[in-house]
């Protein structure tokens, strides 16, 4: 038959273990010592989190979006020289093999904004609206956009000067002038049918909302690959 021991209240009050006793943390003892104890969790947690939220941006920055300073008057009645924008840099991008099936990728539109390196020289950047897409057919009568045989209805466009310039306002049934580049003028020369523009394969024809003072598709080529790679809103 086993016995159980019952401790008397005196026994049970005997003094604690010494190695016990050295193993409890003594608690701060400073009103320092007692601030840093308590905000201790509270700093590494900021510190943590501000460390992630920095990365995330520059990984943003870096390919999602990007700041862009409006740097000229081309655009005009649309954006103005200065406005700041966020260009979106991910939806143009060319797409990857997986890549495309789950991220938002797609083509330029007609009326879209788009930012690009300027096909002349890619240190520059250039802002415009994209008015054809591959397969447009597209002319300037008096000033007036015709795209694909229609009359466009253009609100956002503005004409500052009240002069006719044959090549930029009846674009392309003028010989190009001065000012034209190689590119352009092979696009013409290849490129025209019936007095129509047709916009090449992997092309975009674009020109500035202040119609009259754009330096644009009429004048240059603007296609991807090569020294015309776009950074599109």
């Amino acid at each position: 038959m086993a016995t159980v021991g019952i401790k008397t209240k005196s026994e049970t009050t005997e003094k604690a273990d010494p190695a016990v006793t050295a193993n409890t943390p003594e608690e701060p003892r400073g009103l320092w010592d007692r601030y840093r104890a308590l905000t201790h969790d509270i700093r590494r947690g900021f510190v943590a989190e501000w460390t992630v939220t920095i990365i995330l941006l520059l990984f943003a920055t870096t390919s999602l979006v990007q700041a862009f300073v409006i740097p000229s008057a081309s655009m005009e009645g649309s954006l103005l020289i200065g406005d700041h924008v966020l260009v979106d840099k991910l939806t143009f991008a060319p797409p990857g093999a997986i890549s495309k099936h789950v991220l938002p990728y797609r083509n330029v539109r007609r009326g879209d904004i788009i930012v690009f390196r300027y096909p002349m020289d890619i240190k520059e950047d250039y802002v415009k609206r994209a008015i054809g897409i591959p397969g447009d057919h597209i002319r300037l009568v008096n000033k007036q956009l015709i795209l694909n045989g229609h009359a466009v209805d253009e609100p956002y466009v503005q004409h500052i000067f009240p002069y006719m310039n044959q090549y930029r306002d009846n674009f392309p049934a003028a010989p190009p002038e001065p000012g034209v580049m190689e590119p352009a003028v092979a696009m013409l020369t290849d490129n025209v049918v019936n007095g129509e523009l047709v916009v090449p394969p992997g092309c975009v024809f674009a020109m500035g909302d202040n119609r009259d003072d754009s330096l644009d598709s009429r004048y240059w080529v603007l296609c991807r690959g090569g020294t015309s790679r776009e950074r599109r809103w």
